[in-house]
């Protein structure tokens, strides 16, 4: 148990880690500067103020892993803790990029380009079914693990170890028993929130698209025998 949570740290810091790798290079920290201002020295400085800020800030993460091993109450805070800590250097390194940008002028005199779609030809919706399905299974662990906590033995195993040992033990109850259930079923709900909650900012940006008829040219001349309202002339008698 004690490598998977040590795994899943590093996975999630090292990813933290290559995001200036997997971005574009015109896009450093989600800043969007001009192509020929890739290489300034504040960017760079930037990116590996970042690096290295997310590198030890994962090592303590999995030090501290390591550490609380048995105490697995505390081994998901390390990992919370990793990415609210990597989400603030994050925030904290493009302030100096944002700043030399708005400072020196960056795009002053830089023709800009942007493309992008206002008639999709779907609208975003959420994908209910596998959210449905998350939410309705960690109930059903739920409501089953409250079934048969009377039948549950006391104590109850908490840690097994790379043999699939058990190596630890705590007291019979409600939390320890319902704890993995609570947390699959906060997951779901989580999810759920995140779909519904990108889907609703969305949602603005693609207003329903109506067609209306060209009006005529203002040198349009009238058809002979009609009016311009599309009716007949009276006839003088």
């Amino acid at each position: 148990m004690t490598v998977v949570l040590l795994l899943s740290v590093a996975m999630v810091g090292g990813t933290f880690v290559l995001v200036p790798q997997l971005s574009r290079a015109t896009v450093p920290l989600g800043v969007s500067v001009p192509s020929d201002r890739v290489a300034e020295p504040v960017v760079r400085a930037a990116l590996r103020r970042y690096q290295v800020a997310c590198a030890a800030l994962t090592l303590v993460a999995c030090a501290g892993t390591f550490a609380t091993a048995a105490l697995p109450a505390t081994n998901v805070w390390w990992l919370l803790g990793l990415v609210a800590a990597c989400m603030v250097a994050y925030a904290g390194c493009r302030r100096p990029i944002l700043q030399a940008k708005r400072d020196r002028g960056w795009y002053e005199g830089v023709r800009v380009q942007v493309r992008a779609s206002v008639t999709p030809d779907r609208p975003v919706r959420i994908a209910w079914p596998p959210h449905l399905l998350s939410i309705g299974l960690a109930l059903a662990a739920l409501a089953f693990t409250a079934w048969a906590y009377p039948a549950l033995p006391d104590p109850l195993p908490m840690h097994y170890n790379a043999a699939g040992e058990i190596d630890r033990w705590e007291p019979k109850s409600w939390l320890g028993a319902l704890g993995p259930s609570l947390i699959a079923l906060g997951t779901a709900v989580f999810m759920l929130g995140s779909a519904w909650l990108a889907v609703r900012t969305q949602a603005p940006h693609y207003p329903t698209a109506t067609r209306t008829p060209p009006a005529p040219p203002s040198d349009a001349r009238p058809v002979p025998g009609k009016s311009r309202s599309g009716s007949s002339p009276c006839r003088r008698r």
